[in-house]
């Protein structure tokens, strides 16, 4: 897939504000912790020969974190209905040490509802963190 047919998309399911609730668990100590609430927003596309790159910003209570998109690259696949996986290079996540590497996976649930997961990985390549996130766009919850 190119670029182009990458960037349409993902631009059709992903861009734009979200809200979500998020649950992460620490791999060492097994601990769960529940982040209740969030937003997710992207915008700001730049493009380049290669690639778009899309900047996320996710802000909580008082912790917030930024995930860089190169879409049309290898580390970036984008699925028919939206759904994409994604690999990202020394990822910072809120008040966790550096993850050497963080692998992603969205799935897409509706076009305003969404379910992604962070792999987080230390610099041993060893699994330390996995967060499990429940998006929905325009807060549209449905109980």
């Amino acid at each position: 897939m190119d670029r182009d047919e990458a960037w349409e998309r993902f631009k059709g399911r992903h861009m734009g504000k979200w809200s979500g609730r998020s649950t992460h668990v620490d791999v060492r100590t097994m601990a769960q912790v529940r982040l209740d609430e969030y937003s997710w927003s992207m915008s700001d596309a730049t493009f380049s020969n290669r690639d778009v790159r899309v900047t996320g910003t996710m802000s909580g209570d008082g912790w917030d974190w930024k995930v860089a998109y190169n879409i049309g690259m290898p580390s970036f696949y984008v699925f028919e209905d939206g759904s994409y996986c994604a690999e990202h290079e020394m990822l910072e996540v809120a008040d966790i040490p550096i993850s050497r590497l963080a692998v992603e996976m969205c799935l897409t649930i509706s076009a305003t509802e969404r379910l992604r997961s962070f792999l987080l990985y230390d610099f041993e390549s060893i699994l330390r963190r996995v967060f499990l996130l429940h998006e929905v766009q325009d807060d549209l919850w449905e109980d």
